[in-house]
């Protein structure tokens, strides 16, 4: 029975966040707003829109939401929400009021999987959940935080408020120019495959919002991550490879970090036209053969 679930076995029972930009087609909606303005609309247009989507290991009886995200909600946002009874059921329109960034359904609903889909980028940082007969359930600190397939660059800055794991089956991109601010001891843990692409014109920048940040950690990797013309300052590790398959380094600039490339690897190191400057215990500290033309 789902009403008797416990905080932790909600918790355990979240599977993953997925995020991305496709075509939303909704026919015969009724969108409840804010409860200053509540009211519906009827809309059947197609449009493209930004989605967070929450998957549970088993369905979920969830009777509210609260959605933070880096521009606080104000309650006049245009935001569908939708849930399926199972992972690959159809989708069906959750009616709901709101303020600000609390949802309240107007209906109970049993969700395998949830979304939460805008014309506009809502850059979501965490979803608490509140289930059916229990309040405030909040998932847990290691999926707060809502990691997109790509990092773009109209959205730029983002704010990562914590280590960010980039899993075994996931590929990021950072598109040119943006900017990327961390807590302190927030970071990637990269597990997967991370795609910096920046360019001479419109570098990538890895920087703390205030002291010192983790840095870039990757983690038994099998395919090999990509760094193209980045900054990354006032961080512990900079660009740090504990096992597995380095990297690809390309016009990076590591700055007063306290290491700046530390890779720990068996397999050749190949490094473009980046530098290591101001970095407290060591700027280039790898543990293998190191090609590196053009570096300094």
């Amino acid at each position: 029975n789902n009403k008797s679930n416990s905080i932790s076995d909600v918790a355990a029972s979240f599977l993953r966040v997925e995020s991305g930009h496709q075509r939303i087609s909704i026919d015969g909606r009724k969108l409840y707003r804010s409860s200053a303005t509540i009211g519906c609309t009827l809309r059947s247009d197609p449009y493209m829109g930004f989605f967070t989507r929450l998957l549970f290991n088993e369905p979920t009886c969830i009777s509210s939401l609260t959605v933070h995200c880096l521009k606080p909600l104000t309650g006049a946002e245009e935001i569908d929400i939708l849930f399926s009874e199972c992972e690959h059921g159809h989708w069906k329109v959750v009616h709901y009021t709101n303020t600000k960034e609390r949802f309240f359904l107007k209906k109970e609903v049993i969700a395998r999987q949830l979304s939460i889909s805008s014309p506009i980028v809502l850059s979501v940082i965490d979803v608490q959940v509140e289930t059916c007969g229990r309040r405030n359930v909040t998932l847990l600190p290691s999926i707060q935080y809502v990691l997109p397939d790509v990092y773009r660059s109209d959205a730029s800055p983002y704010e990562i408020p914590l280590d960010v794991l980039i899993p075994e089956d996931r590929t990021v991109v950072i598109q040119p120019g943006v900017t990327l601010r961390f807590g302190d001891e927030a970071g990637f843990t990269v597990r997967g495959v991370l795609i910096v692409n920046g360019t001479r014109a419109a570098p990538v920048t890895f920087e703390p919002r205030a002291d010192r940040w983790k840095g870039i950690e990757i983690i038994n990797a099998v395919t090999p991550s990509k760094f193209s013309f980045a900054n990354v300052t006032g961080s512990v590790l900079g660009i740090t490879l504990r096992s597995g398959v380095p990297p690809s380094i390309d016009n990076v600039i590591s700055t007063s970090n306290q290491y700046g490339f530390d890779f720990q690897t068996s397999d050749s190191v190949r490094i473009v036209n980046s530098s290591a400057l101001n970095n407290e215990k060591s700027g280039f500290r790898i543990s293998s053969k190191v090609v590196a033309p053009g570096s300094s």
